[in-house]
């Protein structure tokens, strides 16, 4: 109980070291990764349902829609630390959520078995454009080296509260809507969208080298 409380009080030193603009800062990139990770969290959990609900998939072929999107987020994940050392990380995070998130909208409306492979493989490049850049940014966001560990625990502590409620939020909208398993395209871009707007406030975080 002493060390988790030692811990804590580093943690609360390690922000406090940074200045207001940048706790701000800090505090809308919190928001902004937890809500990602919720609108995430539905396709993620749910793909496979409305694959084989919704598509007539088979049990053995639905899973293979969130394979399609991991193998491209693998494939792109250096290209998108490229694209975020030229455009800016911000800009870059705000470029991945809005490609995914209009692709999934588009899915809502038009329920195509043929389409739904290039949209989740696309999707899963601007996936990657938000995760790879996500921890950097926070990280970036410390005020020394010292403070690594702290703004690292926070990134998780913002994604795995995502993990815990998103499972949650998202299982009672869609048993809300009768089961109907088309909702994660719009759930997930709803989320995506405050994401973005959160973004929008956040000012740090961008590569030390580079940062204004």
């Amino acid at each position: 109980a002493a060390a988790a409380k030692e811990e804590g009080m580093g943690a609360l030193r390690g922000v406090k070291r940074i200045s207001p603009e940048a706790r701000r800062s800090l505090g809308f990139l919190m928001l902004a990764i937890f809500c990602w990770f919720v609108g995430y969290n539905a396709v993620e959990t749910f793909l496979s349902s409305y694959g084989v609900s919704q598509l007539g998939m088979s049990t053995g072929q639905a899973p293979l829609l969130m394979g399609v999107a991991s193998l491209a987020f693998l494939v792109f994940a250096i290209p998108a630390g490229y694209i975020a050392g030229r455009l800016g990380r911000r800009r870059t995070i705000i470029l991945g959520l809005t490609v995914f998130g209009v692709l999934l909208l588009v899915n809502f409306f038009l329920r195509s078995a043929s389409l739904i492979w290039p949209i989740m493989a696309i999707g899963g490049m601007g996936w990657a454009l938000v995760n790879i850049n996500s921890l950097p940014m926070v990280v970036d966001t410390s005020a020394s080296d010292a403070d690594l560990g702290t703004y690292t625990g926070l990134y998780y502590i913002a994604s795995q509260l995502a993990a815990v409620a998103g499972p949650t939020i998202n299982g009672f909208i869609v048993e809300w809507g009768g089961g109907n398993y088309n909702l994660i395209f719009l759930l997930t871009p709803a989320f995506f969208a405050l994401a973005i707007l959160c973004m929008l406030g956040v000012t740090r975080g961008e590569a030390k080298s580079s940062a204004a």
